[in-house]
């Protein structure tokens, strides 16, 4: 009796399973969004100009590490497995012997 086949997950799902870059992600959109609510406070305690310069400041460094955290997850996504470089390799190798032959 064969044990049942498994469905292959998705890389993607691969990938956001680790849980650290997922949970990164979370946490940089988590924070743009706190700096979104709470940047208007500074804009009370500061003269507009300065609140205002604030408020940019903190909005682009916190839309900066979103970028980051999903530029992360992409170049996990799109590296290439050990498995899946053999495999790759190993049929190479075969298209190689076949034109030879």
């Amino acid at each position: 009796m064969k044990p049942p086949r498994r469905r292959k997950k998705l890389k993607i799902v691969k990938v956001l399973e680790e849980g650290d870059l997922l949970f990164n992600l979370v946490l940089a959109v988590w924070f743009l969004f706190l700096g979104l609510i709470f940047s208007r406070v500074f804009k009370i305690f500061l003269p507009y100009k300065n609140g205002l310069l604030v408020f940019y400041f903190l909005i682009s460094a916190l839309f900066i590490n979103l970028i980051f955290k999903i530029v992360d997850i992409f170049m996990v996504y799109t590296k290439e497995s050990m498995s899946d470089k053999v495999r790759r390799e190993l049929q190479e190798k075969r298209k190689l012997k076949q034109k030879t032959s």
